[in-house]
C-alpha cells in the first residue's frame, strides 16, 4: 500500500496565516508589552527623558525582540515587574523568530550556490548592517 509509504500532512501544516492577522498579532504584542511599561513601576529607569509613550513602545519592541539594550529599561522592578519581563520576551521569540526562520529558509532554494553561498550573503549584509550602524 502506497499510503503507508508517505505520511500524511499534518493540518498545522496546511494552515497558513493571513498578513492582517500577523500585524495584528504583532501590534497586541506589542500594544500589551507598552501598557506593561507604562503601568508596571519600575520598568522604565525613572531619569529616562522623553515622552513616556515613546520610551514604553521602545522598551516593549526591545523586549519583544529579545534585544534588550538595557539603557533605559528596565530600571528596578519589583516581582511583578521581573515576571512580565520574563514571559514578554517568550512572546516574542515565537511571533518574530517564526517569520524570519520561515524566510531564511525560502533563501536556500532563492540564492544560487547553496548554503555557503546563503551563510555568505548573510554575514555580509549582518557586517554591513552594523557598520551602517556604527557610523550614525
Amino acid at each position: 500500500d502506497e499510503s503507508l509509504d508517505e505520511p500524511s500532512p499534518s493540518p498545522l501544516a496546511e494552515t497558513k496565516l493571513s498578513s492582517v492577522r500577523v500585524a495584528l498579532v504583532g501590534m497586541s504584542l506589542v500594544g500589551l508589552g507598552m501598557v506593561g511599561f507604562l503601568y508596571i513601576p519600575g520598568l522604565i529607569a525613572s531619569d529616562a527623558g522623553g515622552d513616556p509613550i515613546i520610551n514604553a513602545f521602545y522598551c516593549s519592541v526591545m523586549t519583544l525582540t529579545t534585544i534588550g539594550f538595557g539603557d533605559i529599561c528596565p530600571g528596578d522592578s519589583d516581582l511583578v515587574g521581573r515576571i512580565f519581563l520574563t514571559v514578554l520576551p517568550l512572546f516574542g521569540l515565537g511571533f518574530f523568530c517564526g517569520p524570519i526562520l520561515t524566510m531564511a529558509s525560502s533563501w536556500q532554494e532563492q540564492v544560487p550556490g547553496g548554503v555557503l553561498s546563503l551563510g555568505m550573503l548573510t554575514l555580509t549584509l549582518g557586517v554591513s548592517a552594523l557598520i551602517q550602524l556604527e557610523g550614525m
